[in-house]
């Protein structure tokens, strides 16, 4: 009992400081929308399926605190088991810091808008440019949770279409004919599941003031 106590008040305090950080770093909001956070990276919606839009997020450079399975569990069932977590809600909006190479031409919408549009990062050039997370690893970590099973399948069908399986042939078994169709499918519906509203900062505003943040 006294664990659990103990992880609540952990939850909160971080909640509260998540919420200075973010009210701190308003003056650096180019915007928002919505990224997708079941894997490394965001992903959109193409003529050709589901693909990679940017480089790897880069998650703790500020803050190095690991999120544990207590404080997990503890947000996903505080929130019904998943049931009342709405990922497009303002309430619930994780913190980016992004480079504003990958943000030159795209369409965010305002903050505080209650508008998550998918976004679509500009990858034109962006060998030197990054996503940080912020804030809201915990939240990213527990939806991850929530579909662990899914994301688990979705490995083990990249797994089995690897190597000379990678391209379609006229040869294959009927198992790896299955876990193609299946995996296109997966994909689809973890993509529409997978999304999550995401307040955008300017990386470099955002890096040159970060000793007001850890102060």
């Amino acid at each position: 009992m006294e664990n659990i106590v103990e992880q609540a008040e952990l939850l909160k305090e971080k909640q509260r400081s998540e919420k200075n950080l973010q009210t701190l770093c308003e003056s650096f909001i180019k915007g928002q929308g919505s990224i997708y956070v079941l894997e490394d990276g965001n992903k959109i919606q193409t003529d050709d399926g589901i693909q990679d839009n940017g480089p790897e997020y880069l998650e703790h450079k500020w803050n190095q605190r690991t999120i544990g399975k207590a404080a997990i569990d503890l947000f996903i069932n505080s929130n019904g088991g998943s049931h009342r977590i709405f990922p497009k809600f303002q309430e619930y909006a994780i913190t980016l810091a992004v480079s504003s190479s990958l943000l030159d031409g795209i369409t965010l919408s305002t903050y505080k808008s209650c508008d998550f549009p998918n976004i679509t990062f500009n990858t034109n050039d962006n060998n030197n440019s990054n996503i940080y997370i912020v804030n809201g690893h915990h939240r990213i970590a527990a939806w991850k949770s929530v579909h662990q099973q899914q994301i688990s399948q979705l490995q083990s069908y990249e797994n089995l279409l690897k190597g000379k399986y990678a391209v379609a042939s006229d040869d294959e078994t009927p198992e790896i004919r299955a876990a193609r169709i299946n995996l296109g499918k997966l994909k689809v519906k973890l993509f529409a599941e997978g999304g999550w509203g995401a307040v955008i900062l300017d990386f470099g505003q955002f890096d040159s003031n970060i000793h007001k943040f850890v102060e």
